[in-house]
C-alpha cells in the first residue's frame, strides 16, 4: 500500500513538472530551445495553425496580441498586433485598414423647444485617414430608455432646432464616422437619451413671435393676465367682405375685396389693423399657447386698469378707453369731450400700453366700415346659437362697452394668457 502511494505522489510531481516547464516537439528527440516555451522540429512536416476566412477572423471575440491565423481568403497568414491584423502573402506584409471610431457622442443646449442642440464628437482613425462627410442623424423617444424611438426626418446636421412635436419627448444624436481614404465608414455610435423636451415660458413684456408666420407682437402684463399689444395678424386665408357665415371660418381685411393672401398683406390697412376674424375663425386664431378672452378675462383687464386710478379720465371710475387707445392719428379727431379717445389722440392717449387702434369691421350686409371711428374685439363668450359678446370702444367715448352680435360679422382680436393658472 505504501508502494502504491509512493507511485501515485512521483507521478503527479512529475506531470506538475512536466506542464510547467519548456515543451519540445520534435522528431529528432532533442530539448526545446532556452527561450521557447514550445519548440517545434521537423524536416519533413510544417506548422498548420487554424484556418479561416476573413469573415470568420473578423468574428473572433477579443483577439489577443500575437493570435495567429491562415487566412483562406486572400492566402496569408495573418496576426494579431493588438490593434488590427497584419497579413504576410506574397506581396509581403499588409495590414488591416481599420474604419475610422466616433467616440464621446454626446450634445449640448437647452431642452426647450424653440432651442438649438449640437452634437460633439471625437473621430479617430488608427491610420489617421482624414475625416471625410460623417453623416448625422436625430431621434426621438418617450422615454430616456428609447421607447418608441423614431428618427426624427430632415434632420441630418450636427445641430438641430427643437420643434413642438419634441415637447415630452426625449433626444439622441448619432454619428456614423466617415474617412476620406481607407475601409469606411465606421460604426454608427449614439448618444445617451437626454430630456424631456419641455415648452418654451414666455416671459410677458417680451416680444411674441408666432411660429405660424414669424409675426411678431408686443406684450404686456396686467395683474396676473399677458395681453398683445397689437391686434391680430394671422391670415392664412381670405376673403372679400361679401362672403361671410355663422359656422365656417372666414378672415377680412378692412378695405380689401379678394382672395389673395400676399396682395391683402401688402395694404395699409392689414399693416394697421391686422385682420378682421368673424367668431368662429376668431376662436381658432390665437398662437398656441393663447387665446381669444372670455368675458371675464376682458373685465379683469378693465377693472385692472379702472383701480389704478392713473387710468381713468378725469378721475372718472372707468373712463379709461383714452389710456387703452393708441396715441395715433388713425382716430377720428373729437374735440367736443376731453376724454373721449378721439380727444387729441396723438398727445393725450394710451397711458396703459394697450394701444387699441380703430380696425372697424365687416359687418353682415356684406360691406366694411368704421375704420377710424371704431375697435371691436371679440370675446370667445357666445350668447346665442347666431350671436356672441364683444368689447368694444369708439372715438367718442371714454369708456369701453359690451356689445352682443352677429358671429358673421368680422372684428379685430386681441390674445392672452392667464399667468395665475
Amino acid at each position: 500500500m505504501k508502494t502504491l502511494n509512493l507511485f501515485i505522489l512521483t507521478f503527479f510531481l512529475t506531470l506538475s513538472f512536466n506542464l510547467s516547464a519548456q515543451v519540445a516537439v520534435t522528431t529528432d528527440g532533442s530539448d526545446p530551445d532556452g527561450s521557447a516555451m514550445l519548440d517545434v522540429k521537423s524536416t519533413d512536416k510544417g506548422f498548420l495553425p487554424p484556418r479561416m476566412t476573413e469573415a470568420e477572423r473578423d468574428d473572433i471575440s477579443s483577439p489577443a496580441a500575437g493570435l495567429v491565423i491562415f487566412n483562406t481568403s486572400n492566402s496569408s497568414l495573418d496576426f494579431f498586433n493588438g490593434v488590427k491584423w497584419i497579413s504576410v502573402d506574397e506581396n509581403g506584409v499588409t495590414a488591416q485598414n481599420l474604419a475610422p471610431v466616433a467616440s464621446g457622442v454626446n450634445y449640448s443646449g437647452t431642452m426647450i423647444s424653440g432651442e438649438t442642440l449640437t452634437g460633439s464628437y471625437s473621430y479617430t482613425d488608427y491610420e489617421n485617414d482624414t475625416e471625410g462627410t460623417s453623416t448625422f442623424k436625430w431621434y426621438r423617444a418617450d422615454d430616456a430608455a428609447g421607447t418608441n424611438q423614431l428618427e426624427i426626418g430632415g434632420a441630418t446636421a450636427n445641430t438641430y432646432d427643437l420643434v413642438a412635436a419634441d415637447e415630452e419627448k426625449y433626444i439622441a444624436f448619432e454619428v456614423t464616422p466617415v474617412a476620406t481614404s481607407g475601409t469606411s465608414p465606421g460604426t454608427a455610435v449614439m448618444s445617451a437619451y437626454g430630456g424631456p423636451v419641455t415648452a418654451p415660458v414666455f416671459i410677458c413684456g417680451t416680444t411674441l413671435v408666432d411660429s405660424r408666420d414669424g409675426k411678431s407682437y408686443p406684450t404686456v402684463q396686467y395683474g396676473t393676465q399677458c395681453w398683445m399689444t397689437e391686434n391680430l395678424a394671422y391670415l392664412p386665408t381670405v376673403v372679400g367682405p361679401g362672403t361671410g357665415s355663422y359656422t365656417v371660418a372666414y378672415n377680412y381685411v378692412n378695405g380689401y375685396d379678394g382672395t389673395n393672401v400676399t396682395t391683402a398683406k401688402a395694404t395699409q390697412n392689414y399693416s394697421d389693423y391686422g385682420v378682421l376674424y368673424n367668431w368662429t375663425a376668431a376662436g381658432a386664431a390665437c398662437p398656441d399657447g393663447w387665446s381669444l378672452p372670455t368675458n371675464n378675462e376682458w373685465d379683469e383687464l378693465f377693472t385692472y386698469l379702472s383701480d389704478d386710478g392713473s387710468n381713468n379720465c378725469d378721475d372718472v371710475y372707468g373712463n379709461i378707453s383714452k389710456s387703452l387707445a393708441a396715441a395715433s392719428t388713425l382716430w377720428i379727431d373729437w374735440p367736443y369731450n376731453t376724454c373721449a379717445t378721439g380727444y387729441d389722440a396723438v398727445n393725450t392717449n394710451n397711458a396703459s400700453g394697450f394701444t387699441v387702434l380703430p380696425g372697424g369691421e365687416r359687418n353682415f350686409g356684406g360691406s366694411f366700415g368704421s375704420g377710424g371711428g371704431e375697435a371691436k374685439f371679440w370675446s370667445s363668450s357666445p350668447t346665442t346659437v347666431d350671436y356672441a359678446n364683444l368689447r368694444q370702444m369708439t372715438y367718442n367715448t371714454a369708456g369701453p362697452s359690451n356689445a352682443n352680435l352677429r358671429r358673421d360679422n368680422g372684428y379685430s382680436v386681441r390674445c392672452v394668457i392667464d399667468l395665475a393658472e
